[in-house]
Parts: C-alpha cells; sequence; structure tokens
C-alpha cells in the first residue's frame, strides 16, 4: 500500500473515532441554607469547592445548555426530577465536577430578608461582597438583582469563596445558591454498528487496492 492511501486511511479511521466521541452536559446546585444573621462590622464568608462537594446533578441535552430559565429545584429546595417537562426523569443525584470539566456557566444567588425599610430614619443596610477575595459589589442589599454571573471566578479551578461583610444596618442572608451548566468529555466508545460500517469501510478500501494493484 502506498504512503498516500496510509495517510488517507488513517484520516478516515481518526475522524470516525473523534465523530463517535460523547459529550455529556450537566446542570448542577449547590446550596447553604443556614440562616446568617449580619450586624455591623459582621463577616462571614461561604466556600464552594465543586471538584469536593456534593452537587445536585441534572442531565442535560445540547438544546438545553444556554436555558437558563428552566426551575431545577422548587421553594425549598428539592430537586425536581423533569425541569423541562418532557415526561423523561433527568434528576440523576448527587455528584461532583471533575477537574477536566468544562464550565459553561455559572449563577450565584443570595437571599436577604430582616431588611429595614428606612421609614423609620433607621439606617439603610449596606454591604461588601467579595468573590475570591476580589471586591464586586458594594451598596444596598435592596437595590441588588440578587444574580450575579461567576463564570469567571469558575473557570479555571472550580473553586469560589463568598463573603459578605455588613458595613451598616443589620440583616440576614436567608440562603446562598450557586447554579451553573458544566460539560463533561467522555471517552470514545464506538457503538457495534459504527464499528460494523468502520469494518466494512476499511474492507471496501483493502479490496479495492488489490484489484488495483492485481491490474496492473
Amino acid at each position: 500500500m502506498s504512503k498516500k492511501w496510509l495517510i488517507l486511511l488513517s484520516f478516515v479511521t481518526c475522524f470516525v473515532f473523534i465523530s463517535l466521541a460523547r459529550a455529556a452536559h450537566y446542570h448542577f446546585e449547590v446550596f447553604y441554607l443556614n440562616d446568617i444573621d449580619f450586624s455591623q462590622g459582621d463577616e462571614y464568608s461561604w466556600t464552594f469547592a465543586l471538584n469536593n462537594q456534593n452537587l445536585y446533578l441534572w442531565n442535560l441535552d445540547c438544546t438545553q445548555v444556554q436555558n437558563r430559565s428552566l426551575n431545577f429545584v422548587d421553594s425549598n429546595f428539592d430537586p425536581i426530577s423533569d425541569p423541562d417537562g418532557d415526561g423523561t426523569v433527568d434528576y440523576i443525584g448527587l455528584g461532583t465536577m471533575d477537574p477536566s470539566d468544562s464550565l459553561h456557566y455559572a449563577y450565584l444567588t443570595i437571599r436577604f430578608t430582616g431588611l429595614n425599610d428606612g421609614s423609620n430614619d433607621k439606617d439603610q443596610e449596606k454591604i461588601k461582597l467579595y468573590l475570591d477575595n476580589s471586591l464586586s459589589y458594594s451598596g444596598d442589599p435592596k437595590d441588588w438583582s440578587n444574580n450575579l454571573e461567576v463564570t469567571s471566578y469558575l473557570k479555571d479551578d472550580h473553586f469560589l469563596t463568598v463573603k459578605i461583610t455588613a458595613t451598616s444596618g443589620s440583616f440576614t442572608v436567608d440562603w446562598i445558591r450557586l447554579s451553573g451548566c458544566f460539560c463533561r468529555c467522555c471517552d470514545p466508545v464506538p457503538e457495534p454498528a459504527s464499528l460494523i460500517l468502520l469494518g466494512i469501510g476499511l474492507a471496501s478500501m483493502a479490496g479495492f487496492l488489490r484489484r488495483r494493484k492485481s491490474s496492473k
């Protein structure tokens, strides 16, 4: 077999096996549900270590990866087994991320309660929020949308620290949640039918080369 045909055969084989590789997409949720009370000067930190921390996981198909409107938990933070309503059970239980997993996006949500409304000349609540020791927000939690994209802090190491400092007033952090989507690239696992097709293709190419050689 000539060098040209060997190169072509190698290319076809590599293309077939690469096309058989599978990528799995997962939605994850992780919560801290204990009430934390703050008065002026108090601070508290939460740590999200997604490679070591139990996560609630759901299977996603490719069309759902960018659909962030699905509700994966109810108001009591119980998992919803079929968030997209297609009749399939998508919730797969607890698991962790792998260091090699690729994060698509993540959102941090913090719920504040017990806020003073300022109607009786009370101090307005003011906070400082740090993500991985970088100042991200400073101001009144009542004016905050409670959703903050933190993808850039998780992309490399899947680790996030969140620290809140009360600079005035008093309030409670009712719960804090991190949710998002990541991709896990699986090893190629050829299906039997694909292997049969690959074998037929290689056999056909070998037969063609033999006939071509014998006709010379």
